[in-house]
């Protein structure tokens, strides 16, 4: 009865060396195929590889949190900046529309107000509002109040809302006209 045993091996890139063992003697012989040697899964090899998957997931969820807080500030910026920019607009629109209420107080004397519409194709907004109000002051018939408030653009909700309010004296000249 003969047993074979055959045992294979990597040295440092020296040829796998393979014995068998016979009833007569034990022979080696360099084998004329390198094949390499089938190779155990090694569990500790197994371990690193998903500790790494681990940091690697980790790291990629750091850089997107990261990523996501500067895109969100960048928005905020943003809105505040068109804000800002809508609230500048606002203010001349508002001083615009004092001045036409003093022009027009100053042509006619019976001038109680009105609604400014202006369109802004460029700023993009659709329009804007100016509602012009002029009331009587009471045991002062030479002033009269101006009250203005501007929307701009006009909606009630994303709008900017200026208001103004001034006295102004109205000259005889402009009673007797």
């Amino acid at each position: 009865m003969s047993r074979t045993r055959k045992r294979s091996g990597v040295f440092f890139g020296r040829c796998y060396v393979a014995w068998q063992r016979t009833r007569e003697s034990l022979a080696f012989r360099c084998s004329e195929t390198l094949v390499p040697p089938k190779r155990t899964p090694d569990p500790l090899h197994a371990r690193r590889s998903g500790v790494i998957l681990v940091a690697v997931l980790v790291a990629l969820l750091v850089v997107m949190l990261i990523s996501a807080a500067i895109v969100r500030g960048l928005v905020v910026q943003h809105r505040l900046a068109r804000a800002e920019q809508q609230r500048v607009q606002a203010f001349w629109f508002a001083e615009s529309a004092v001045q036409r209420a003093r022009t027009q107080l100053e042509a006619t004397l019976g001038y109680d107000g009105e609604t400014w519409q202006i369109e802004l194709p460029q700023s993009g907004y659709a329009s804007g509002q100016a509602l012009i109000r002029v009331e009587p002051i009471e045991n002062e018939p030479n002033q009269r109040t101006i009250i203005i408030e501007v929307r701009l653009p006009n909606d009630p909700i994303d709008g900017v809302l200026e208001q103004r309010s001034l006295v102004v004296d109205v000259s005889d000249e402009a009673e007797e006209s």
